[in-house]
């Protein structure tokens, strides 16, 4: 009696599947294996080209399952236009990537923005300036961290570099470009003495290992900054061009050499391990520079520069400069 009531049960269900069948697919509720009476707590949904799609069956770790058997190469999720596309509760990792691609993981090349400031669209988005994301965890984290080792042996040749995150813009309009920026900013501190540093950014080259070593012909710096025109290019009368720009903003009673905390320096360098051969060094491929310092209209008049000889100053120091490979003297005079 038992195997025909299953006998029964197996041809009512082939009998719905093939009635229902459209263009190979077929929808199913309930277990895969025609053995139960009672549906799954979830939906299978499968073609004859064993593209498959799980919902919560309990069967499976993921909530949704998705796969390609028959090997064509389709989208595994496509969402239309909508409020929101994906939502994400609660879970140990959103989204995790796996397997080699061909491609890109995630594709952002189709999509349009429409700019409206700060607060408007964006590719990806963590909070806003006046909604940040909050965090009272005092242990180092961060927001996004990437980590990643390069083996090759050998250069490609080509002169191009391994870069781990490469932004490049361009505009041809009048409005200011940044590729990266930063903006580091400490509000009323509610307890304590605040933050032992503040930096906008942070670069170190480090040479990690006893083993570590760079070429005989290589540069190491923490950071590259270079500016650049070709021929026929236009710098107008009155623009500033420099590879680095150091600008002091600070105010405050107890801030900067009229206070009376803080020391406050335009550059601040410091040493540690070897000493190096110079605080700067200068090297050209062209015609150099036409002075070693120079100060316009706005500086010239301030404290720093003094107007009257020195009298009776005593001419007992010198800074030390390296003229390729000759040793000279600028003299100092106490005043």
């Amino acid at each position: 009696m038992a195997q025909h009531k299953q006998n029964a049960i197996n041809n009512y269900v082939k009998t719905v599947e093939d009635r229902y069948k459209i263009n190979g697919n077929i929808l199913k509720m309930g277990t895969t294996d025609r053995t139960a009476d009672t549906p799954a707590a979830g939906v299978l949904i499968y073609d004859d080209d064993l593209n498959t799609m799980y919902l919560g069956d309990g069967s499976t770790a993921g909530g949704v399952q998705m796969a390609d058997a028959a090997g064509r190469g389709g989208d595994g999720i496509t969402v239309g236009a909508c409020t929101t596309g994906i939502a994400i509760g609660a879970c140990t990792d959103g989204i995790t990537f796996t397997g080699a691609y061909a491609d890109s993981c995630i594709d952002f090349s189709a999509v349009t923005l429409n700019h409206s400031g700060s607060s408007g669209p964006v590719m990806i988005r963590a909070g806003s300036y006046g909604s940040p994301v909050t965090s009272s965890d005092p242990h180092q984290s961060g927001m996004i961290r990437l980590y990643s080792r390069n083996s090759a042996l050998t250069d490609d040749g080509t002169g191009f570099y391994d870069r781990g995150v490469f932004v490049c813009m361009k505009t041809t309009g009048a409005k200011s470009i940044f590729p990266i920026s930063g903006l580091a900013e400490v509000e009323a501190t509610v307890s304590g003495n605040g933050p032992t540093s503040v930096h906008a950014c942070q670069f170190i080259s480090h040479l990690l290992e006893t083993g570590s070593k760079i070429a005989s012909t290589a540069t190491m710096h923490a950071g590259w900054f270079k500016v650049a025109a070709i021929d026929g290019a236009t710098i107008p009368v009155g623009a500033i061009v420099a590879p680095l720009w150091v600008d002091n903003q600070l105010y405050g009673l107890n801030i900067g050499a009229g206070g009376t905390l803080a020391t406050e320096y335009g550059i601040y360098a410091t040493t540690g391990g070897t000493s190096p051969r110079a605080f700067i060094g200068f090297s050209t491929s062209n015609v150099g520079f036409n002075n070693f310092i120079s100060f316009d209209s706005t500086i010239a008049s301030e404290t720093m520069i003094g107007s009257a000889d020195i009298d009776g100053g005593t001419a007992d120091k010198y800074l030390k400069i390296d003229l390729n490979g000759t040793a000279y003297g600028i003299q100092l005079y106490a005043i």
